[in-house]
């Protein structure tokens, strides 16, 4: 790996880009002799962007939200603190909303 101080860098940054393109290969950046940054091409870009789950391989069912089977002791009211029990017990906060598109 090629090793660059920070000045050289800072001054020739576009010639040290067009060296990665061509070569490939990573460029130290060093300060006092010491590795402080790396220049390297992009990872592959299959990751999928932030909150877009814009990938193959992501899957959610139709009816992922239709059954709340398994969460009854989670959602028993006995169990709730006190800040929680008025919203529980508010069956408006509950109603299907129409959605948005």
């Amino acid at each position: 790996m090629r090793m660059v101080g920070l000045y050289e860098a800072k001054t020739t940054l576009s010639a040290l880009v067009a060296e990665l393109e061509r070569t490939g290969q990573a460029i130290a950046l060093t300060r006092h002799g010491k590795v402080v940054a790396e220049l390297q091409l992009p990872q592959n870009d299959t990751a999928p962007k932030a909150g877009m789950l814009a990938t193959d391989s992501f899957f959610i069912a139709d009816d992922f939200d239709a059954d709340t089977a398994g969460f009854e002791e989670l959602l028993a009211e006995d169990d709730l603190p006190p800040r929680l029990k008025k919203v529980a017990g508010d069956e408006a906060l509950f109603q299907d909303r129409p959605k948005s598109s």
